[in-house]
């Protein structure tokens, strides 16, 4: 099968388990696969076979299966999606944290994206039957007394999804986030529960991280492995803002959203780094692509994006960006031009970009992406009301030439800066460092003022 991440496509699985690997517990052992249900499981002498549902169209690499004899805790969120946590038996006790966590998070994420996670992975262990309903809305079965009292109206129920999280013993990747079959490391997704934070604000982090990928991922695509950055930014992005949102949001900043910044600044100070939006040639580059340039300055560059255009108008920008690609792949271009597009009608919009007038995000957001490194913005004082303000390049071993590909980017190593002004705990607004300029004078009084 092609790992081509553009490459989507509809699959129909059997899956066969060699009973005699499990022993005496054989009849326990239970097959998963993410995104789509198993229609039935049949044993035949050594062999259990599982044969599963047609998955809706999906990307080759978000194939996955799994076969134990691991036991689960479940509960619900509030529109009745069906969450199961998974485990070895002698885990169990340490499930319920991360169940509870991933159950608030997709609460949070349905509302804020404005798309409920539409993955078609049908809860077969409490419906007999279902239909995949063209428009994706809600099917309708007769109530089951094995169903929970809150999820039937009269006499009929509404068919929600199911999502399965496993917890490996050991898994190297660390987390992946199959459709419905969301695989961790033990320690990423089980624990005690008890007060500890750095240990449980990097498990909730991790949970958050792959719950958001249902959305930048897996229902939109990147289109080829050059622009994982719209997976994985995205991801960085949402792992620290939903925390901020359903937890204690600082002292999370001060364990991840500081260091995650960092780390993009030490990573792309080198004439060895790479624009996000790169330019794939050999297989081994799809793998050096997952480093910090695309986790962490991915994550960076989207959260401000968000400052620059204001939370409301950001999540409005990532709703039209959803409901347009749903099942589609991408491509940087397509999100800055979405953006664009969601923000047409917005008078602010038009009178907000570097040279004073329309605020092109697409324009903006290239300068960022195309091209690898960051500015070093300088300030010197010119007199009591007017300071200076430059940039260049910020470069560490000059001594190292960049790859060929990158070495003579359009913008030539320059960027639209936005510079936020604060005073003391005051935030004064943004003003603009303009890429075209070597340096601006700006009057002090101006730029505290606003």
């Amino acid at each position: 099968m092609s790992n081509d991440s553009a490459m989507q496509v509809e699959l129909l699985t059997e899956h066969h388990a060699n009973m005699n690997m499990y022993g005496s517990s054989k009849t326990h052992v239970i097959a998963l696969s993410e995104c789509f249900s198993c229609i039935f499981s049949e044993t035949n002498g050594n062999w259990k076979v599982s044969r599963f549902h047609l998955t809706p169209l999906l990307a080759s690499y978000l194939l996955a299966f799994f076969v134990s004899e691991f036991e689960y805790d479940e509960s619900y969120t509030k529109r009745g999606v069906r969450f199961r946590v998974w485990s070895t038996p002698e885990a169990k006790k340490k499930r319920g944290y991360g169940l509870k966590g991933a159950i608030n998070y997709m609460e949070f994420f349905e509302e804020y994206f404005g798309v409920q996670d539409i993955v078609t992975k049908q809860d077969e262990d409490r419906y007999t039957s279902f239909v995949i309903r063209p428009d994706r809305s809600p099917a309708h079965y007769k109530c089951s007394s094995r169903l929970p009292s809150n999820l039937c109206i009269g006499n009929t129920v509404v068919l929600n999804n199911l999502s399965d999280l496993v917890a490996l013993p050991d898994f190297s990747a660390g987390a992946m986030e199959n459709w419905g079959l969301i695989t961790f490391r033990e320690g990423l997704l089980l624990a005690s529960g008890l007060p500890v934070p750095e240990e449980t604000s990097s498990q909730l982090s991790i949970i958050a991280h792959e719950l958001s990928h249902q959305w930048f991922g897996n229902m939109v695509t990147m289109k080829d492995w050059g622009e994982v950055w719209l997976n994985e930014g995205f991801a960085n992005f949402f792992e620290t803002a939903v925390f901020l949102n359903k937890n204690d949001g600082d002292l999370h900043r001060s364990l991840h959203a500081e260091i995650s910044f960092d780390n993009a600044l030490e990573n792309d100070c080198f004439a060895t780094s790479r624009p996000l939006s790169s330019v794939i040639d050999t297989p081994s580059e799809i793998f050096e692509s997952f480093d910090s340039i695309t986790y962490d300055k991915g994550g960076a560059i989207i959260d401000m994006t968000a400052k620059i255009m204001g939370r409301q108008k950001f999540r409005k920008g990532l709703n039209h960006y959803i409901r347009k690609f749903s099942l589609r792949n991408t491509q940087g271009d397509d999100w800055w031009r979405s953006i664009d597009e969601s923000l047409e009608e917005d008078k602010e919009h038009r009178d907000g970009g570097p040279d004073g007038g329309v605020l092109k995000m697409w324009y903006f957001g290239s300068q960022w992406t195309k091209q690898m490194g960051f500015p070093l913005v300088t300030l010197e004082t010119v007199n009591s009301t007017t300071i200076k303000i430059g940039q260049q390049r910020f470069l560490k071993g000059s001594y190292a030439l960049e790859l060929q590909k990158y070495r003579f980017p359009s913008y030539r190593y320059k960027w639209d800066v936005p510079l936020f002004c604060q005073e003391g705990r005051q935030d004064l607004g943004m003003k603009w460092l303009k890429r075209g300029r070597n340096t601006n004078k700006v009057g002090v009084m101006p730029l505290l003022m606003g």
